[in-house]
């Protein structure tokens, strides 16, 4: 008997794996002070909720990345039933070797993923797959408040110790070469702490909205 995919049974079916929303995806890709990208990766796709909205937003072919293939397959059946299929190219591998797979990228998206390979890690690695002036927006959990109740602490401190304040990712940011854009912090009202999405680009030295500077 085949044991069952962990992921599969915490994500089989699902749309969405993650915070945000296509709303939140829009407003931060407009945010930036550039409209079209000739090569766009979006990195830990998973079923490519954000996938498809940067797919429609963009009209461009976006590279998703993800190392769980029945991910990939939704993705694609989903990008077939949205008419972006044309605009989607699956790759399943992992994150951390996209520097091996891709160089000048334009715009590098990531929602909810960094983290699996440490959000540092993840911004240090991509940092040399990116085009001098490119783009990188990533989201990651963050504490918003230095008053945050005692278990959610104990929890996170357990399943997340490296978890840090805005500030804190954003430092981690421009220590790995990029110039921070701007912030965006999704249902704020709702929750305690929450992903954080970043904007960022990088050249002579890398940038994070994050930017790497020309």
């Amino acid at each position: 008997m085949t044991a069952p995919d962990p992921l599969e049974l915490l994500f089989g079916g699902m749309g969405k794996l993650g915070p945000g929303s296509d709303a939140d995806t829009l407003q931060v890709l407009r945010s930036l002070p550039q409209a079209q990208f000739d090569l766009v990766v979006d990195a830990g796709c998973g079923a490519g909720r954000q996938t498809l909205v940067l797919a429609k937003a963009l009209v461009a072919t976006i590279h998703a990345v993800d190392s769980h293939q029945p991910f990939l397959d939704e993705l694609r059946r989903r990008a077939e039933d949205a008419g972006v299929g044309s605009h989607i190219q699956a790759h399943c591998m992992d994150i951390s070797d996209i520097p091996a797979v891709f160089s000048s990228i334009d715009l590098l998206w990531s929602e909810g993923a960094a983290y699996n390979i440490g959000f540092a890690n993840a911004l240090a690695r991509w940092a040399s797959a990116l085009r001098s002036g490119g783009f990188v927006v990533v989201s990651e959990l963050a504490w918003l408040s230095d008053a945050a109740p005692a278990a959610a602490r104990d929890f996170f401190r357990a399943g997340y110790p490296d978890m840090k304040p805005t500030s804190g990712n954003n430092r981690l940011a421009e220590l790995a070469g990029y110039r921070v854009l701007g912030t965006r912090i999704p249902c704020r009202e709702r929750l305690g702490s929450t992903t954080t999405t970043k904007c960022w680009s990088r050249a002579p030295r890398p940038s994070p909205v994050i930017r790497m500077p020309r």
